[in-house]
């Protein structure tokens, strides 16, 4: 069976994620330039926090499993909202990861992806992490998600002859290559991650062996 998933709704459950969770760590300032700077301080992995992002339904990716939605490894005396930004959108783009590791194994490699300088993709962090965990280069252009389901429509309907010609009018904004001296740090906080869901969906899996471990 072929499997796909809906992004659209991992983003929204855990953009809901982050305003439920945020005020617990909230102060009496403002947000700032400053405090948003903050979140980007958080190291990769989120010190240890894991955020699933799912709780949308039965998961066609996770062979149709309903797993709800949940926050691992987070401690009240070590994490700010730092860390659990920083997690959520990791656990975006690990989704979007262990979505592509179904497509590399059906033999459909990912090396390059294209996306509009929209919506995650203003987010340094996911988009150095979406790139970094998969190795993957990003190329960003000035469009957004409506316009690319517009062109799409134009390809199937035959209105252009194919990709080259439907995106030849798209101005090339930015490209975003993987950091290669933190590959490994991204591949640990992918597994523990990855471990973290499976675990959830099978029961007692072995843990991954990281890095730090060794």
């Amino acid at each position: 069976m072929k499997k796909t998933i809906g992004f659209s709704a991992i983003i929204l459950i855990a953009l809901m994620l982050i305003c439920c969770i945020s005020p617990l760590f909230a102060d009496d300032t403002q947000t700032s330039t400053n405090s948003l700077y903050e979140f980007t301080k958080a190291p990769i992995g989120s010190a240890g926090i894991s955020i699933l992002p799912f709780g949308n339904g039965a998961e066609r990716m996770l062979n149709n499993k309903e797993i709800g939605c949940s926050i691992r490894g987070l401690d009240f005396n070590a994490h700010g909202k730092h860390h659990i930004i920083r997690a959520a959108q990791e656990g975006i783009v690990f989704s979007f990861k262990y979505g592509i590791d179904i497509m590399e194994q059906m033999g459909i490699p990912v090396k390059m992806i294209h996306a509009g300088h929209a919506n995650m993709f203003l987010s340094s962090i996911f988009r150095d992490t979406l790139a970094g965990v998969t190795g993957a280069t990003i190329e960003l252009y000035d469009t957004d998600g409506s316009v690319g389901a517009a062109k799409g429509a134009g390809i199937g309907a035959g209105i252009y002859k194919d990709n080259n010609e439907a995106f030849a009018t798209l101005d090339k904004l930015d490209v975003i290559e993987p950091n290669v001296a933190k590959r490994q740090e991204y591949a640990d906080a992918y597994a523990k991650w990855k471990y973290r869901l499976e675990k959830s969906m099978t029961g007692n899996i072995p843990a991954p062996v990281l890095s730090s471990d060794k």
